[in-house]
């Protein structure tokens, strides 16, 4: 049993409503909280109502059992803190946006965990002062008004109250009746509008853009506007910006305020039809596309796949990707967001592309079916709806998402797509609290951007929508052509049959081999070719014309891998229908000669003439030390293994391969000959 801390005659009071209610219990009820709670474990066969007392408010056991909450229920538990522990079943019900008997039936379930009780007719819920101190307030729940009015000292709700005209001299009774009055659209709409126009503008714009921004307070008409917000505008908050002093602040403009601010102070549509088409459509008709990442998922799947093909991607074998995975991953996809390496490992791994041998990755058939099989945005679409690896949730101060949670939200913004019209701009924010509204168990207080990540990152990246931007900077999406019937399939879990066509005759698809060592893959999605040429070229670009990089050091790999030059040199002049450029024959001509060897691990290397070696032994690479010991011959000493030696003659553009004196594991790669034709 973990050691419990000793309890004080304040926290063990035997008239405390949790020990009432836990003496009350008969042996099958304490059993019973003890498996709901997680207490079984650390009981043996007999215990008393004060030992399972003492474990249940222990810190780690209360934070277990928040863990356990739905987020409805957690907001309900962060009201009764704001609220000094106490509420009406009404008074949740209005504060969740929830019927009273579904609040009721929450609360029964908060009431099982002995987390809270509950008054004899059952209309009005405590929490446990046991728990008061040791229940923080989540991150969702920091932006609501309640929270941040119960943050402000006595004399500065007096002062609210006064502003406000409010006939309340209590801290409780002026926020109660503050968060009634703002709750009130025309009361608040009212009230805004009585303010000075540069106000109004702040704090739409600030509400607009996420309820939080940064203003400045360094020149004077800075710092009037600060004080001016201060102390004008009662439900707008300043914040301190850390280590910044009084040089800014932090503008606050509460979940509720930007809420009614976002919906234009009306009413939110929940039902399909023309009221919500038109809540949702674009107010500005300025909407400009933005095309960053537009549609790049389909691409950008193959080019991953190409490069873990080519062991290039190699991963580590846990649970979670991992941040070196994704940085490594990273410099293959340069000036994307940090997010989407991570988003294409997860859909990746999701399909099972990848299999782990030892510690590393390798790529399996199932790549291959998938390639040959399915459409590839279909292929994308679908699986991005099943995996639970990537997180549109990544904000910092986030613990661990709800994975459920996600693949809810992922869902319910495809059935509300469904219900608009497609290549018709929407204006996200809407979009966002007509899904809240919805689905509040999927609330996020505007502190939690996983719609909006779903909208502009998730569903543009697989090409389902197209964002912009307003001239005022607001987020809108559209449906590209053709996404509702994908939206449909997608969601009764099919996904359309590649033609046949794409993948018929190697002939057929064609390339062209630049003098500089592009080569231009003119069908960009024929996975068959791809393959191949990425056997011996580096994947630049995959689109619907794919460009390759013929390299000396890709040409060198390939060759090690066993493939033959001559062979490589027939394909690419039958596939372009003419003779290699000069440039890329002197390429394989000087490639077909005798390679270097490296053996004795790694210290002995062979060059194929005493002439070759010169160059080595007159400019070797930094910290390598090159000794003669034969014509051809030398050893080299450097802080390293076998495996950077052949490195670093690679970079010169040397080919080196090992001897069988060497023992080195090549990574795993797709080679050259299971893929190669024998027609060429």
């Amino acid at each position: 049993m973990k050691f419990l801390k000793t309890i004080s005659r304040k926290d063990a009071a035997p008239d405390s409503p949790l020990m009432q209610r836990l003496l009350g219990m008969n042996k099958g009820d304490l059993d019973a909280v003890a498996r709901c709670r997680g207490a079984s474990a650390q009981f043996p066969t007999w215990y008393s109502a004060t030992q399972l007392r003492d474990w249940l408010i222990q810190p780690w056991s209360v934070s277990s059992a928040l863990r356990d909450l739905s987020p409805t229920e957690r907001s309900i538990l962060d009201f009764l803190v704001v609220s000094s522990g106490t509420a009406s079943i009404a008074e949740i019900a209005a504060e969740m946006r929830l019927a009273p008997g579904e609040a009721l039936k929450l609360a029964g379930g908060l009431r099982d965990r002995l987390l809270v009780g509950w008054s004899a007719a059952e209309e009005e819920v405590f929490l446990y002062s046991e728990f008061l101190s040791l229940i923080p307030v989540s991150e969702d729940y920091r932006n609501r008004l309640r929270f941040l009015l119960s943050q402000l000292t006595s004399d500065m709700l007096r002062s609210v109250a006064q502003v406000l005209g409010l006939q309340k001299s209590q801290p409780a009774a002026i926020i109660r009746e503050c968060v009634s009055n703002f709750g009130q659209y025309n009361k608040l709409q009212s009230a805004l509008e009585a303010l000075p126009e540069d106000l109004r503008s702040v704090i739409n714009d600030v509400a607009v853009q996420g309820g939080r921004a940064v203003l400045p307070s360094q020149t004077k008409p800075q710092k009037q506007l600060i004080a001016r917000i201060a102390t004008g505008v009662p439900f707008v908050f300043l914040l301190s910006n850390g280590s910044s002093g009084p040089r800014e602040y932090i503008v606050v403009v509460p979940h509720e305020i930007q809420r009614a601010i976002q919906c234009g102070f009306q009413d939110i549509p929940r039902e399909p039809g023309s009221a919500l088409a038109a809540f949702l459509k674009a107010q500005n008709c300025g909407v400009r596309r933005s095309d960053e990442y537009q549609g790049r998922a389909e691409y950008d799947l193959i080019r991953l796949g190409l490069h873990m093909a080519r062991g290039e991607a190699r991963l580590t074998q846990q649970e979670s990707i991992a941040a070196a995975d994704v940085k490594k991953l990273q410099k293959r996809f340069a000036g994307a967001r940090n997010g989407y390496a991570r988003f294409l490992l997860a859909l990746a791994r999701t399909r099972g592309w990848y299999e782990f041998a030892g510690s590393l990755s390798k790529m399996t058939p199932k790549f291959l079916a998938d390639a040959s099989s399915y459409e590839w945005k279909d292929l994308c679409f679908q699986t991005w709806i099943d995996t639970k690896n990537w997180s549109e949730r990544c904000e910092p101060g986030y613990g661990d998402p709800d994975s459920a949670r996600l693949l809810a939200a992922r869902r319910s913004v495809l059935e509300l797509l469904l219900e608009c019209a497609e290549q018709e701009w929407l204006t996200v924010n809407r979009m966002v609290l007509a899904l809240e509204e919805r689905h509040p168990g999927l609330q996020t207080n505007g502190r939690n951007t996983a719609f909006q990540r779903i909208l502009l990152e998730s569903l543009a990246w697989i090409g389902i929508v197209e964002t912009g931007e307003d001239t005022a900077g607001l987020p809108h999406v559209r449906l590209a052509q053709g996404a509702q019937e994908m939206i449909r399939r997608t969601l009764g879990g099919q996904m359309r049959a590649r033609h046949r066509a794409d993948d018929a005759g190697m002939d057929a698809a064609g390339i062209a081999v630049q003098p500089t060592g592009e080569i231009v893959a003119l069908d960009g999605l024929n996975m068959k070719l791809l393959l191949k040429l990425s056997a011996f070229a580096e994947p630049q670009t995959i689109d619907r014309a794919s460009l390759f990089n013929l390299t000396r050091q890709s040409l060198f790999a390939a060759l090690e891998q066993g493939a033959d030059g001559a062979s490589i040199v027939r394909f690419l002049e039958a596939q372009s229908g003419r003779p290699l450029p000069p440039v890329a024959a002197e390429l394989f001509a000087d490639a077909g000669g005798t390679a270097w060897s490296v053996g004795l691990a790694g210290y002995i290397v062979t060059a194929p003439s005493p002439e070759a070696l010169d160059n080595l032994t007159a400019r070797p690479p930094r910290g390598w030390t090159v000794s003669r010991i034969a014509p051809a011959v030398a050893a080299i000493e450097l802080q390293g293994s076998a495996a950077d030696i052949l490195a670093g003659l690679k970079k010169l553009g040397i080919r080196a391969v090992p001897e069988s004196s060497l023992d080195r594991d090549y990574p795993p790669r797709l080679l050259w000959k299971p893929i190669q034709s024998h027609s060429h």
